[in-house]
């Protein structure tokens, strides 16, 4: 006995000795993460840019780090070698503001998991680029009102920002400071896609703009041919600031408005605020730097951003596009998109038919079906006729679904698709309805999707969390669903080559445009229309490689945030064009192409 005891040991030493070798010690990793954005906390529909570092001293290991929240595990593939470092940007989801969030690093040599802990206010946030931090407490109102959301801000530094558009969905606006000049090229375009979408970004000028001077940003800015010019005071600034501005000499950089801008604000008939519309978005210049002295104690500040320069745009844009992407919310849906013969056309039995169908089910089966057969003397047959009414009722109930036994895996997005004429890159936000007619794993090929949330499971509840991978773009390789199977997917998407529109435009009349619109794209473009200066001028199909030569009598029309805007934006039904999950057959898709192309002549 003694001896089986002593093999005994020296096999669980055996064990634990293996054990101990295959963990590795979890002491040789490290996992350090911080907030990409200084100051930055819950926002209205924001995600949070997360900077993760991992680390090794040990031997090699190989694992991921994992992002958790109630309804999304996000995983990032991870290499470490010995001795090595990396870092990498991770996107927290809104969700995570409101319930728990884990992050760990999983590893073959051990592993590490801690809570996030993010901030619980909710405010409204304005972002400095370069600068100090610190320069736009300004903004943080002495006695804020109770019934509004409060203003806060966030510092960015060049080579820790976002490379994702939707890093910046925090933001009200993105103002580019002294030192933003040395953003890397991946960092500028990721912002201008930001403001493409509908970003606000805002130029400063002042002694020294330098910023303003990168030929990165050149189609952005909204004035040219920049002069130095010093001034004691800006007269009437304080019909949009609340207050003159203090003594002190100002240090203006002044240009001309640039094609397609338009002053908003001028000073001894100088320019001095200026915007244009780029994209969905505003770029906005104002020609003295407010972040130096003598402006830098000006307590008119605050005013000037958040009224005069119309921060609070962004969250109308923000409805507009979140309408078109959930066609049950705001915007009207149109049922004629639907395909025929779509698993999301069939509409279930409410539940009172299905509780009336079991419950005559139970009635006629066992009491009514055992009386009828005691009755007739036959009552050894009703384990026959039991079975036989079972199955009708089953055919009964097979009748009620039988659209979706029928129906093959299936796709339905709807959604906008927001380009300008100038930026070359896209973003596609929208909401994706997927039937699966059978259980099983599958991957949803997803491409270029920046970010992914689950939407409402409907005809049955799931508590699943919706599994992701990370690497660079999201992908869902691995959903696991049952028979029946419909999910929901809210998700945003670079679109890069997205010159799908050359339209250009002639002023020959009273609300009337010559205009020359070609289809660059390979999809068809239906009830395509051109907006301009509280126009409408409505055109028609288009088809591939096609295009509209002609005069059309426009319409008045304000009811788009941009349409009083004198840029020229083209709105079209795309058809052909396929966004988000990648799987089955497309079943009444309903996208929307608008795309921003300059002023007419």
């Amino acid at each position: 006995m003694g001896a089986l005891m002593q093999r005994g040991s020296a096999v669980l030493l055996v064990m634990a000795a293996f054990c101990s070798l295959s963990y590795g010690d979890s002491r040789d990793l490290s996992l350090v993460t911080r907030n990409a954005f200084e100051g930055l906390g819950t926002s209205r529909g924001g995600l949070i840019p997360l900077i993760v570092t991992v680390g090794n001293s040990g031997a090699n290991a190989r694992g991921e780090v994992v992002l958790r929240t109630n309804s999304l595990v996000t995983t990032f593939p991870v290499d470490l070698p010995t001795g090595s470092k990396k870092q990498f940007l991770a996107y927290v989801p809104e969700e995570a503001n409101y319930g728990e969030c884990w992050v760990s690093l999983d590893t073959d040599q051990g592993s590490h998991a801690y809570p996030l802990k993010l901030p619980q206010e909710v405010a409204e946030y304005i972002c400095l680029i370069g600068g100090s931090t610190g320069d736009m407490t300004f903004l943080r109102a002495a006695n804020p009102d109770a019934y509004e959301m409060p203003w806060r801000d966030a510092y960015g530094k060049p080579g820790s920002l976002p490379d994702r558009s939707i890093g910046y969905s925090s933001f009200n606006a993105v103002v580019l400071g002294e030192g933003s000049e040395r953003m890397t090229d991946s960092e500028v375009e990721t912002l201008k896609t930001w403001v493409v979408s509908g970003g606000v970004l805002v130029f400063i000028g002042g002694a020294s703009p330098a910023v303003v001077s990168d030929k990165r940003w050149a189609p952005f800015v909204p004035v040219h041919s920049l002069r130095q010019k010093n001034v004691n005071g800006l007269p009437n600034i304080e019909s949009i600031a609340g207050s003159p501005t203090p003594n002190g000499v100002i240090s203006l950089s002044q240009g001309s408005v640039a094609q397609g801008a338009v002053e908003t604000f001028s000073s001894r008939g100088e320019t001095i605020i200026a915007q244009k519309r780029v994209g969905f978005g505003r770029a906005i210049y104002i020609a003295f730097d407010p972040f130096q002295p003598p402006l830098k104690q000006w307590k008119g500040l605050r005013k000037l951003f958040v009224n005069g320069l119309s921060m609070e745009s962004t969250i109308e844009t923000r409805h507009w596009v979140m309408s078109r992407a959930d066609p049950y919310g705001e915007y009207e849906y149109d049922p004629t998109m639907d395909a025929v013969n779509s698993p999301f056309q069939t509409e279930l039995p409410p539940t009172g038919t299905v509780l009336l169908i079991l419950f005559a089910h139970l009635i006629i089966s066992v009491p009514l079906n055992f009386y009828v057969m005691r009755r007739i003397g036959k009552s050894e047959m009703a384990w026959v006729t039991t079975p036989i009414i079972s199955i009708g009722f089953a055919a009964i109930f097979f009748s009620l679904a039988s659209g979706l036994y029928e129906a093959g895996q299936s796709t339905r997005t709807h959604g906008v698709l927001i380009a300008s004429h100038e930026h070359d890159v896209a973003t596609f936000t929208g909401k994706a309805e997927v039937f699966i007619p059978r259980g099983g794993s599958y991957d949803l090929r997803l491409q270029d999707v920046e970010s992914v949330a689950t939407g409402s499971n409907y005809y049955y509840d799931s508590e699943q969390a919706l599994h992701v991978v990370d690497e660079g773009t999201v992908r869902i390789p691995d959903i696991r669903v049952s028979n029946l199977s419909f999910n929901e997917f809210y998700f945003t998407q670079r679109v890069a080559d997205s010159k799908f529109v050359s339209v250009k435009a002639k002023r020959v009349g009273d609300n009337r445009l010559d205009i020359h619109l070609v289809n660059l794209s390979p999809f068809r473009f239906d009830t395509t229309s051109v907006q301009c200066s509280s126009a409408l001028y409505q055109i028609g199909t288009i088809e591939p490689g096609g295009e509209f030569k002609g005069v059309v009598q426009g319409h008045k029309y304000t009811k788009d945030p941009w349409s009083q805007d004198s840029n020229l934006a083209v709105q079209a039904t795309l058809h052909g064009f396929r966004a988000g999950p990648q799987i089955g057959e497309d079943k009444g898709s309903n996208l929307m192409l608008l795309y921003f192309g300059g002023t007419p002549e």
